[in-house]
């Protein structure tokens, strides 16, 4: 897709072949999390409000479904993520 053109949701669910409206929901809670951006109109759609190199899937993962794992208390105080090694770049 060419930097600043929108994908239509239903060119995009036609392609992959799946339900329009499932993939309404997923893309609008991506551009809520601030991974897409949305425009509304006859040219609208989505479109990436970041580089795509930079996206991680844990990035998805948790604009979907919340923290990817469940955080771990230390002794300290201190609250730490069980995925710090994956996070790590």
């Amino acid at each position: 897709m060419p930097e600043g053109k929108y994908a239509m949701v239903k060119n995009i669910a036609e392609q992959e072949q799946i339900p329009a409206h499932f993939l309404a929901k997923i893309l609008q809670q991506l551009a809520r999390k601030g991974l897409l951006r949305s425009s509304k109109g006859p040219t609208g759609g989505f479109a990436m409000r970041v580089d795509p190199a930079e996206v991680r899937l844990l990035d998805i993962v948790e604009a979907l479904d919340g923290c990817a794992l469940p955080a771990v208390r230390q002794r300290s105080g201190r609250v730490q993520r069980r995925y710090a090694v994956l996070h790590a770049r």
